[in-house]
């Protein structure tokens, strides 16, 4: 008799050390078993980070090429049965694949020729136990996945808009606001409702600013359509398209008023930007809040004699002259600009490129762990594992995003201040809002009584310039 030929076919539903055999190892394992038995070793065949059961939607284009590799008298090794398929009608059609070219499989500790009925019935029962466990397992995540949904807690890939938080006692994790993403969000918003900006200038804004999708890809029509639409954005939880009665564990970005315009307006994908809006004309529209209700404050020109325009709250709690709030905005700017300088704060370094790579780093572990749970939802993976996972990769993740926090740099504000060519005096209204959005935090207040002129404390202003961690209030001396 001829030396076999042994054609290797290793899977993995979660391609990360630890989470029972690796492709590697498998394939490793069975070519020394080869080589103990003196067979030829033939070609391998890998699918990786894609399951076999019938829960898995994902094709699996390496099983799809055993019909063309297998030859007849080869022998088909697999870790365990269950590598090859968890599909009853895959596994019929192996086993009659095999069948018909006198192919043997190969379990790593057992050579089975599926032409006698003793092999055959061993194979089956060992296919039929890895079914029963896919199904058991698959009902009891689908138990515990209702059970997380209908007492508001997190599930599936981390949204835009937040960050994970993780309890490696526990292994609870929830999300929390990521001021910088949350409060692009809440700009957008409420430009959008407002109608002062549009999809295409958010997306240009977002873009030039540093400011990433969830995975680490620049921001598109569609995606921040998406993205918009969520009702986690509102504190809601839902599972399969129904809204969960406990409300979301998660704290909310918009409210779910605003949630429900926005869903009216942008619902239909065939026009996604049905609102233009018109071009903003004046320095702090949108931009500066009021103190009370924290909306973006609006203008306000009034036509009366001696009325001159003005910066106006949408529900009235207050109303500045905007000329002297322009006026302080911009001496407010001069000055950070000239601190950069004199402190070399803002470096020549690439730090932008360095700031993508972290962030690129922190999306391919999210998508580690978003693979992760789509494998424990399948059943391909138990739940001590998943946690074990989560515990591994969520502290990465958040290192990762602060690493990419601390050499970030705006680059409008690194041109502002070391691009001779771009300045304050020489841009136009939508530069110099780009400038301020990116240095400063502007909130108005009411003016002190018994003051006629125009009241400087009135308007507060804080330097954001150096990130969420070291914002500081700045004064309004002359």
């Amino acid at each position: 008799m001829s030396t076999p030929r042994m054609v290797t076919y290793a899977r993995v539903s979660f391609d990360r050390s630890g989470v029972g055999k690796s492709v590697e190892q498998q394939v490793d394992a069975l070519q020394a078993e080869a080589v103990a038995r003196g067979w030829i070793i033939g070609p391998v065949v890998t699918d990786v980070g894609i399951g076999a059961s019938r829960f898995s939607t994902k094709e699996r284009p390496g099983y799809a090429q055993l019909t063309t590799v297998l030859e007849t008298g080869d022998i088909l090794a697999v870790w365990e049965i269950s590598r090859a398929t968890r599909r009853t009608d895959e596994w019929a059609a192996l086993v009659e694949l095999c069948r018909s070219r006198g192919v043997r499989l190969f379990t790593g500790t057992r050579l089975l020729d599926l032409d006698d009925p003793d092999d055959e019935q061993q194979a089956n029962q060992s296919h039929v136990s890895a079914v029963y466990e896919t199904a058991k397992t698959r009902k009891r995540v689908k138990r515990d996945v209702d059970a997380r949904a209908a007492q508001g807690k997190v599930h599936g890939q981390l949204g835009f808009g937040y960050r994970r938080v993780f309890d490696p006692e526990t292994g609870a994790r929830t999300w929390e606001l990521d001021p910088v993403a949350a409060q692009a969000i809440r700009e957008a918003v409420d430009g959008l409702l407002g109608g002062t900006t549009s999809m295409n200038r958010i997306i240009k804004r977002w873009n030039a600013a540093g400011l990433t999708t969830s995975t680490g890809k620049p921001w598109r029509q569609v995606t921040l359509r998406q993205m918009l639409l969520r009702e986690s954005l509102a504190g809601i939880r839902v599972l399969r398209g129904e809204r969960m009665e406990a409300p979301a564990v998660w704290p909310a970005i918009i409210s779910e008023a605003e949630h429900l315009q926005i869903v009216a307006r942008y619902r239909d994908a065939s026009d996604p930007n049905p609102r233009r809006g018109a071009e903003v004309k004046h320095l702090l529209t949108g931009i500066a809040t009021c103190y009370r209700c924290h909306q973006t404050i609006n203008w306000q020109h009034r036509h009366e004699a001696g009325k001159v325009p003005q910066y106006r709250c949408p529900t009235g709690h207050v109303t500045r002259q905007a000329q002297p709030v322009d006026d302080l905005t911009e001496l407010h700017v001069r000055y950070i600009i000239e601190q950069w300088r004199i402190e070399g704060f803002l470096a020549e370094p690439e730090q932008p490129d360095a700031a993508h790579q972290h962030l690129e780093e922190a999306a391919r572990l999210e998508k580690l762990l978003a693979d992760a749970d789509a494998a424990y939802t399948a059943g391909d993976l138990s739940i001590a594992r998943l946690t074990a996972i989560e515990k591994d990769l969520a502290p990465k993740i958040e290192a990762a995003r602060e690493r990419a926090a601390s050499v970030a740099t705006n680059p409008i504000l690194h041109a502002l201040v070391w691009d001779s060519k771009v300045t304050w005096d020489g841009a136009d209204v939508q530069q110099r809002r780009e400038f301020v959005r990116a240095c400063l935090k502007i909130e108005i207040q009411p003016t002190r009584r018994g003051l006629r002129e125009f009241d400087r404390e009135s308007v507060k202003f804080w330097d954001i310039s150096r990130g969420p961690a070291s914002i500081m209030l700045l004064r309004n001396d002359e």
